[in-house]
């Protein structure tokens, strides 16, 4: 591409830097993990009751009658999950004032709407998945538990330490839930205000990795028809990036290739976001006839 085929494209002067992901709501995360964590020991109860009566019977089943049920959890959680879509909307919200870009933060319009089906649904599919594995996990333990003989006492101490682990990852699901919804609206809302070019931003620290910092700064533009980000300079999807670079640093198990976008590591454990970028003609229509302060235009 020769330089007069570069559109003329407006920066913020200075994003903004946080040593932290920004995406992250503690009390939200927290509130949906309990949530999970206290549908779980409900189980746990549910299966010291049924062990009982096994251990008496001397009988190892093939299946406990004691199963996952999620019963309400979904819509519970949902409150929480709709809370860290809404901070998606006012971190995009900030990041938009800058270009003088507003938006109102309604979370009842149809766009809205859709998303928040679709993130019932995310999360529907991951608390179940969880429950069958931790069921599975369970007649696991009580099976081999009555077949080799242990006591009540002893098969139950290995359904706790299942369920701690347990709860451990309901931590893990609910910031990836939450993380992601925020993630997610912040997206949308560019995408829906008509901004389709972004750059890169990565915290540099002594935590951040090879991967991240090689896609510091690099400029990417959605491509609708494809549905990927393609970096302007290298014309390279992201996903081919991300797969070059995970085979460079040797880090394919660390890096998610076929991400859309930051986090490309796993929810919570990856700081990198996209910072809006207007082409000059779309910052002229918005600046009117104030003067350029804190953007600065690049080529």
């Amino acid at each position: 591409m020769s330089k007069k085929d570069v559109p003329h494209l407006v920066f913020r002067k200075q994003p903004t830097i946080v040593s932290e992901d920004p995406f992250k709501t503690e009390k939200e995360e927290q509130a949906l993990a309990k949530l999970i964590a206290d549908k779980l020991q409900k189980y746990e109860d549910k299966i010291a009751k049924e062990l009982k009566s096994l251990t008496r019977e001397l009988a190892a089943p093939a299946k406990l009658t004691s199963g996952w049920d999620s019963g309400d959890l979904v819509e519970e959680g949902m409150e929480y999950t709709e809370k860290g879509y809404a901070k998606g909307v006012i971190l995009s919200s900030k990041q938009l004032a800058p270009l003088n870009v507003k938006i109102d933060i309604n979370m009842s319009n149809p766009g809205v709407n859709k998303t928040i089906k679709d993130l019932r649904g995310k999360l529907s599919k991951r608390v179940d998945e969880f429950g069958l594995k931790m069921q599975d996990v369970y007649e696991d333990i009580v099976y081999r538990g009555i077949e080799s003989g242990k006591t009540f006492d002893q098969i139950m101490e290995d359904v706790r330490k299942a369920t701690g682990k347990g709860i451990t990852e309901a931590n893990q699901i609910a910031t990836e839930i939450i993380v992601n919804a925020a993630r997610k609206a912040e997206t949308e809302t560019f995408l829906n205000v008509g901004i389709e070019i972004f750059r890169w931003i990565t915290v540099t620290d002594s935590k951040t990795c090879e991967t991240c910092l090689a896609l510091n700064g690099q400029v990417y533009r959605w491509n609708d028809l494809e549905g990927a980000y393609i970096n302007m300079d290298s014309k390279k999807f992201l996903y081919e990036e991300l797969e070059d670079l995970a085979s460079e640093f040797g880090v394919e198990d660390w890096i998610v290739t076929d991400a859309d976008g930051p986090p490309i590591h796993h929810a919570g454990e990856c700081r990198c976001h996209f910072q809006p970028v207007m082409t000059y003609e779309q910052y002229q229509g918005t600046r009117g006839s104030d003067k350029i302060k804190s953007i600065v235009s690049e080529v």
